[in-house]
């Protein structure tokens, strides 16, 4: 893929693969050292679930060195419980309060955590460049979407954002509502 099929939107369908049919996509876009992601991680699972189920996690890095975001990318696809991963980063910023870990203090807080994957494995990932695309596409999405604040929920169709909630000053049953309403606005 070049630079102009990137920043043109082809993107969003080698992420999402399922995005290119005509339905409606759904992504929750949220960073790691955001208080109030971390504090509706809570309710995430309640959430997808009354979404229907089927919402791409984006998370969104501070920068390409961003190595919480970059765990995710490398090793959402290889945990046991992806929710236990999610809430293990979320953990790293908030439980510890160490914002900007390098590589090796996520990998030692991973373990800790109980996230078994090897160590070798972790690193390899985590320094792939399809991690690291991953995470430019992410960046990509939110950008298209002109999000200011997370926690946020874009509604895609193919190519295009037909939509933007962001959580901002609300309640998580006022989130979780506002996107349910919008969801079903583009359903019919």
């Amino acid at each position: 893929m070049n630079r102009r099929q990137f920043l043109t939107g082809a993107a969003l369908l080698s992420v999402y693969p399922a995005w290119a049919a005509g339905s409606i996509q759904l992504a929750y876009v949220a960073s790691f050292g955001c208080g109030v992601c971390n504090e509706f991680n809570g309710s995430y699972d309640a959430f997808v679930q009354q979404m229907g189920g089927d919402v791409a996690f984006v998370p969104v890095g501070q920068n390409e060195e961003d190595w919480v975001a970059r765990a995710w990318y490398a090793m959402d696809k290889k945990v046991k419980s992806p929710a236990a991963l999610r809430s293990s980063l979320f953990g790293i910023n908030h439980r510890l309060k160490l914002q900007n870990p390098d590589m090796e203090e996520l990998i030692q807080f991973l373990k800790l955590e109980g996230i078994e994957i090897p160590d070798s494995e972790m690193r390899i990932g985590m320094n792939s460049n399809a991690t690291l695309d991953r995470m430019l596409r992410g960046a990509f999405l939110a950008g298209e979407a002109r999000i200011e604040y997370t926690p946020a929920m874009v509604i895609t169709r193919g190519r295009s954002v037909l939509k933007t909630i962001e959580k901002r000053n609300m309640s998580n049953a006022d989130f979780i509502s506002a996107c349910v309403a919008a969801k079903r606005e583009f359903e019919a």
